[in-house]
């Protein structure tokens, strides 16, 4: 487990299910504890929401969680208010050739019986030699940081950039991420996962798959185990911080039975009442 600051430095939700208006500040690890009914789960489908935002048509994103209305959180305000869901992030040390900062953030407005507007989107990217790239949009209008033609693709110091056509309801960093630095922004957004993992799935013998990104639930948790200790063994999990919750874990990997491969931990008991100098124990 990477000790480094995370990419997500911060995010604030307004109006998001139950959450009136939130920022939290995250780290690595962050841990959120509250009663049942708190938000937590509410919290954690915001990222789920923002990365399938990247990938989907907004209308699609909202639709899998029962529409607009249904995420749009109209807590201590009249039925049917007017007032609309916002969702800003920040980003710290993202980049591959080079490591700069962005901030992006989107507010919708309610439009019709279960439709909405996207009222305001802002995305804006500091380069490590301290010059600003970025782009506002409001309505249906587009403004973009060095300014272009809303016509004509341009090419600017090597970059092709393109003014976007605008739907109301659709967001438009997905459909400027082809550009740099854009597409850095995008790529971080697109790439969060949020999980449930079942302690039942996760126990029981699972079929192999290439083991290349965790299931929501956990159900191929032994193929990526698998294939974390053959192609990048310094991504292992951090033993010690597994003791933290098991004490005197030693060792986890993944063990083929047949065709099936389970998650196998070895503990050390150091009360033994046998005679012995260690005494280890192995259980899924």
């Amino acid at each position: 487990m990477s000790t480094s600051s995370p990419k997500l430095h911060s995010m604030a939700l307004t109006r998001f299910r139950s959450l009136a208006s939130e920022r939290i500040v995250l780290d690595n690890p962050t841990f959120l504890i509250g009663r049942n009914g708190a938000g937590k789960s509410n919290l954690a489908d915001a990222f789920s929401f923002i990365a399938e935002a990247m990938a989907a048509p907004l209308p699609t994103v909202f639709d899998r969680r029962g529409g607009y209305r249904a995420v749009a959180s109209r807590a201590g305000l009249p039925q049917r208010s007017r007032e609309g869901l916002g969702i800003a992030v920040e980003l710290r040390n993202i980049g591959v050739l080079e490591k700069f900062q962005a901030t992006y953030g989107f507010a919708l407005q309610p439009h019709g019986d279960d439709g909405f507007e996207v009222q305001q989107e802002v995305c804006t990217v500091t380069r490590g030699d301290g010059s600003v790239r970025g782009f506002k949009r409001s309505d249906t209008g587009f403004v973009s940081n060095p300014e272009v033609d809303i016509r004509e693709p341009v090419e600017e110091r090597g970059e092709m950039v393109l003014k976007p056509a605008l739907e109301p309801d659709a967001l438009a960093l997905p459909l400027v991420a082809g550009h740099y630095p854009f597409r850095e922004v995008h790529n971080v957004l697109s790439a969060m996962r949020a999980y449930k993992v079942d302690p039942l799935v996760l126990r029981s013998p699972q079929s192999p798959d290439e083991g290349r990104r965790l299931l929501a639930n956990g159900s191929n948790a032994t193929s990526v185990l698998k294939n974390l200790a053959r192609h990048f063994p310094e991504e292992l999990p951090n033993v010690d911080l597994l003791a933290a919750i098991v004490p005197n874990m030693i060792d986890v990997k993944p063990t083929m039975y047949g065709n099936k491969l389970s998650v196998h931990s070895a503990v050390e008991l150091r009360s033994c009442p046998i005679r012995c100098r260690r005494h280890v124990r192995r259980h899924a």
